[in-house]
């Protein structure tokens, strides 16, 4: 019982990796939806607020703290300094980032603005080095820098001799392929085949009687991510053995699907 209600957890957390009110998500999947991932110091925070009306739970007000990138985790524009936006729901100030701190950020780009904010929420999305949690602090920058390793080559992620190097990439990959992000303009498409098959003898071969507690990864929530349609899964309710057996059915030929953007979709 206790493996299937985090497994469960695990399924509703995964379902908006950005917007889940449940509890914050996997930082797998905070990672793979953030656009930029840094090791950074605060320089200032501005006096002003922004109001954001478009949050989808209504007013939040952003504060935004200047922040140094020192080491950048996944940074493509090579940014040296971002504007980071604090923000808490209905106008309640979540700010975190203290002057002078050392932290580390996932971050997304604004839906409408050019600025930065959590890929989750402020207290999930940002961790400020101190006294009491410098183990803590290193060790996530350190379970960051591993996830980046992994996506610059997932090919070979998928084929690492350590399954919980497997595991992991699969985990990034799904989270980025079959988390859908709310924007009407896309469609999906299949993976790359061999990608695909890759992922899915991981999930076949994983060990399912114990979850990742570092990474929040579980191989029956990645199943149930995958998004299987009712003619794909006809039998309703997932468990480990019905998913396993599929697998072992399905896993050569199966083509996993991905969200992209229409305008980026193949022709």
């Amino acid at each position: 019982m206790a493996a299937n209600r985090w497994a469960l957890l695990g399924v509703l957390a995964l379902a908006s990796p950005v917007h889940a009110y449940i509890g914050p998500p996997p930082i797998y999947s905070q990672f793979a939806a953030a656009d930029c991932v840094v090791v950074g110091r605060v320089k200032a925070i501005e006096a002003n607020t922004v109001l954001d009306t478009a949050h989808p739970a209504g007013k939040s007000a952003y504060q935004f703290a200047l922040v140094e990138v020192t080491q950048s985790l996944r940074n493509p524009l090579g940014l040296t300094h971002l504007r980071v936006g604090q923000y808490g729901v209905w106008g309640l100030g979540e700010n975190i980032l203290p002057v002078g701190a050392e932290v580390c950020l996932l971050l997304r780009w604004h839906a409408t603005e050019p600025i930065f904010v959590p890929a989750a929420w402020s207290s999930a999305s940002f961790w400020v080095k101190a006294e009491n949690n410098l183990e803590a602090f290193d060790k996530r920058v350190s379970q960051l820098k591993r996830m980046a390793t992994l996506l610059k080559n997932p090919n070979a992620g998928l084929r690492s001799e350590k399954a919980e190097d497997r595991l992991l990439t699969a985990s990034l990959l799904l989270a980025d392929y079959q988390s859908y992000r709310g924007s009407s303009d896309s469609t999906m498409e299949p993976v790359d085949e061999e990608q695909s098959r890759l992922i899915l003898e991981t999930l076949r071969t994983a060990d399912w009687t114990k979850p990742d507690h570092d990474f929040g990864a579980s191989p029956l929530t990645l199943f149930v991510h995958l998004g299987l349609t009712k003619k794909q899964w006809p039998r309703g309710s997932y468990c480990a053995e019905t998913a396993q057996a599929w697998l072992k059915e399905h896993a050569a030929t199966y083509r996993i699907q991905r969200y992209v953007p229409k305008g980026d979709a193949k022709k």
